[in-house]
């Protein structure tokens, strides 16, 4: 039963979500796109193609899923981590019973719709207008944004620092993965920053649930 109620939630999550982050994409599409390319490749979901060797790509995943777990236990020891509006919160000590609602939220509500409009649509329209590289830093800043925003919405009144670590954090990260869909790959997919953006969630999910 715990299972399902955690489902239910994280299929809410995933609804959300998509309204979030696909509602102007798929307008954008259909006023100015429609006649050339399909939904899905318009915001990156291809297959992608590496232009970097294999390794690179290996290393660049440890460091990003090592830093995403530090990153998170920044968190924990200011308390913001665990705040019960924190979506990780509702998975301490919940075991397996976490894994397959931590995946769903992880890889589909976080990982696949947040690359879906920050690296597939956002930064590609952007990378037209000014260069990849001015691309990559702004859609990162603007996904730090977002998340030191929904601190203000929500209500958490903390110290000034915990509100730079929840801007900075996803802002390294939203540039991380610009790089690595736009450097390490051929830039036309988001794939690669969907599996690494879900992968780093979900460590810390996992250890939420098995240790806390």
């Amino acid at each position: 039963m715990l299972m399902v109620s955690l489902l239910a939630d994280v299929l809410s999550s995933v609804a959300a979500n998509a309204v979030l982050f696909l509602s102007v994409p798929l307008v954008w599409w259909v006023v100015a796109h429609r006649k050339k390319v399909n939904f899905f490749a318009f915001v990156g979901f291809v297959m992608p193609a590496r232009r970097s060797p294999w390794w690179v790509f290996v290393v660049f995943a440890v460091g990003y899923l090592v830093l995403s777990f530090a990153f998170f236990r920044v968190g924990i020891r200011g308390e913001w981590g665990m705040h019960e509006t924190n979506q990780v919160y509702q998975f301490v000590g919940m075991g397996v019973a976490a894994l397959l609602p931590g995946l769903i939220l992880n890889f589909v509500a976080n990982g696949l719709l947040e690359e879906a409009f920050f690296r597939g649509f956002l930064l590609k329209r952007l990378a037209v207008r000014l260069g990849t590289w001015p691309a990559i830093v702004i859609q990162g800043v603007l996904f730090g944004l977002l998340h030191s925003a929904l601190l203000l919405m929500i209500g958490f009144d903390f110290e000034i620092n915990y509100y730079i670590v929840a801007f900075l954090g996803p802002t390294i990260f939203g540039m991380l993965m610009g790089i690595l869909n736009e450097k390490l790959f051929d830039g036309r997919s988001v794939i690669p920053s969907v599996l690494l953006h879900g992968a780093g969630n979900f460590v810390v999910t996992v250890w939420v649930a098995f240790t806390l």
